[in-house]
């Protein structure tokens, strides 16, 4: 292994010792990373990250939907360097409108160089510091931990009809780095669509704040070469995606009754 420059090993040993911050999130209400946390407004999040790092590039990510309103309407703040490559990956996610914007999901990407990989047991060590004792670890031999709370910050027990390991699965969502390179985006369609009932424990999931990170083992299975850590308040994106969805059928059927309403065009004179 090469020996990291005095700046690396800085930046290396701030990550492994107390990169997610060193008070415990039960003690502090809502789990957060580097200080973005559900809840925020979106100045709120842009202006944390642009204190978090004052040198990468923080963009918001807009898309255009008339029926959302006649503006391209933001929908995640991205804060990166190099793109999909940047060290230091953070996206916060926000809800849309008829609300006004809220950060309902934070995800963030940390990538270690080669010859700078991070011991794995440091890493768990710090979210444990940040987090507390994980709720449910995912058998696997890439270590994937999980925080299980309410919407006040408090850690939640495994118990009526709760199964972690059904809210557990699946994975971190990759940060849509392309954000950083600015202009108005598509419409994210999956961001209009009513979340589907499942009828199972994944119902239940929802209804909690979970903190989740997948720390990638490099051919060294005891270091790791990349950590990904999210946030996601399930109950905030709820609210926000069934008044988003309900705004959108009644803009629906506004328009429908106008056309229906609408005064039929003169005949023409033959």
């Amino acid at each position: 292994m090469t020996r990291a420059s005095p700046g690396m090993t800085t930046l290396i040993l701030a990550i492994s010792c107390g990169w997610l911050a060193a008070v415990p999130a039960a003690a502090q209400g809502m789990p957060d990373i580097v200080g973005l946390k559900p809840g925020m407004t979106l100045q709120e999040a842009f202006d944390r990250l642009k204190a978090h790092n004052r040198i990468a590039k923080v963009e918001v990510g807009r898309m255009l939907y008339p029926d959302l309103g006649p503006e391209p309407i933001p929908y995640a703040v991205v804060l990166g360097q190099e793109g999909d490559l940047s060290a230091d990956l953070i996206e916060a996610d926000v809800t849309l409108p008829p609300g006004k914007p809220v950060v309902w999901r934070v995800v963030r990407t940390l990538r270690f160089p080669q010859g700078q990989e991070q011991p794995i047991t440091n890493l768990m060590a710090a979210l444990r510091e940040k987090y507390g004792p994980e709720s449910f670890v995912v058998k696997s031999n890439i270590p994937t931990p999980n925080w299980f709370f309410d919407e006040k910050g408090k850690v939640v027990a495994d118990t009526g009809g709760l199964s972690f390991s059904t809210c557990a699965m699946g994975g971190i969502p990759p940060i849509n780095a392309g954000i950083l390179n600015g202009g108005v985006a598509p419409l994210q369609i999956n961001l209009i669509q009513p979340l589907r009932q499942t009828g199972t424990n994944m119902d239940l999931c929802r209804a909690l704040v979970t903190v989740r990170a997948v720390i990638q083992p490099g051919t060294d299975p005891r270091l790791a070469i990349v950590m990904s850590v999210s946030i996601t308040d399930g109950p905030l994106e709820a609210r926000a995606r069934e008044a988003t969805v309900d705004f959108l059928a009644h803009a629906a059927a506004a328009r429908k009754q106008a056309l229906e309403s609408a005064a039929p065009p003169p005949k023409p004179k033959l």
